[in-house]
């Protein structure tokens, strides 16, 4: 019999020999022919927006006889549990048998609506999944809440703002990564606030840098950009972090590096670009007298409108 294989895993710092292994070993000893290994890496199983995911579900009799994963979490750990027992009937349906090796004596037949033991057993585990990587996904928020309490410049996340760089804590394996400022970003902060400061609007100060080729990590200056780093807290020497996972109010917590900007010109140009975003309308507003009562040949209102001078 031909079989597929489905391996997963939701970090890049993880390895799928494990699961390719196992999958291999069970398709040697019980006589299968295993044609292929198909693959998510690095995607979390929350997430239906996953390639290999998406192959195994348009798998049909054709391609093989059946689908072999390694545990049932490989395949989903979404909190929609019922979405993922259907999408195992849709594979049974297309002619494909299912086989989980965290139960490998039990087969998922093709073309079998699942018995009332089974959906029992599989909602059971799919419901376990998903609490798991819940159970994870809170464990993993709480560290990262602990070390950015523990070390103001600790790098808790993928994101590096611009003005910093990323550096090897040589002192501590926690936090394994510390912000370090980048001389030549803290400069163009600098001098944005600079520009502002003199006047510049969003648009003219953006200009400035991109009539200069001066560019953000390899992208051009946009308002967007502008806004963004005018607004951002970090250059006035505050981070701050939200902890909010299993709870009804967020924890938000506040620590202080040493600022890039003095509070005071923060302060004074965020409220100069919240002044000049301010428009006042200055278009006249005319009253037509002969609203409602003249109109023209098309259907139209009539209006007075004062006749200018006609030239010579």
């Amino acid at each position: 019999m031909k079989a597929i294989g489905y391996v997963r895993v939701s970090t890049t710092k993880q390895d799928l020999a494990r699961q390719q292994l196992k999958i291999k070993e069970f398709c040697d000893n019980n006589n299968y022919n295993l044609i292929d290994v198909i693959q998510d890496f690095g995607i979390s199983g929350a997430s239906n927006e996953r390639e290999g995911y998406k192959q195994v579900l348009s798998l049909t009799s054709k391609d093989c006889d059946v689908v072999i994963v390694s545990e049932l979490s490989r395949l989903s750990r979404r909190e929609y549990v019922t979405e993922t027992i259907h999408n195992i009937q849709n594979i049974i349906y297309n002619g494909i048998s299912v086989i989980l090796l965290d139960n490998p004596n039990k087969i998922y037949e093709a073309n079998e609506p699942l018995k009332i033991d089974e959906l029992i057993i599989l909602t059971v585990q799919a419901y376990g999944a998903a609490q798991e990587r819940l159970e994870i996904k809170r464990k993993n928020q709480d560290g990262k809440y602990a070390l950015f309490l523990n070390n103001p410049y600790a790098v808790v996340d993928g994101k590096v703002p611009f003005g910093y760089n990323k550096v090897l804590n040589t002192q501590s394996n926690r936090p394994k990564h510390l912000l370090e400022e980048n001389p030549e970003e803290v400069a163009i902060i600098k001098k944005i606030f600079e520009l502002i400061l003199n006047g510049y609007s969003l648009y003219s100060a953006s200009k400035y840098f991109n009539d200069r080729n001066i560019k953000v990590r390899g992208y051009h200056f946009t308002v967007a950009y502008m806004s963004r780093f005018l607004r951002s807290d970090i250059y006035r020497g505050i981070r701050t972090r939200e902890r909010k996972f299993g709870l009804d109010t967020p924890n938000v917590s506040v620590v202080r590096i040493k600022p890039i900007i003095p509070e005071e010109d923060f302060l004074k140009a965020n409220e100069l670009i919240s002044t000049n975003y301010k428009r006042i309308p200055t278009g006249k507003v005319f009253f037509n007298p002969l609203k409602g009562i003249a109109k023209c040949r098309c259907g139209r209102s009539m209006t007075i409108k004062d006749k200018k001078p006609a030239k010579g």
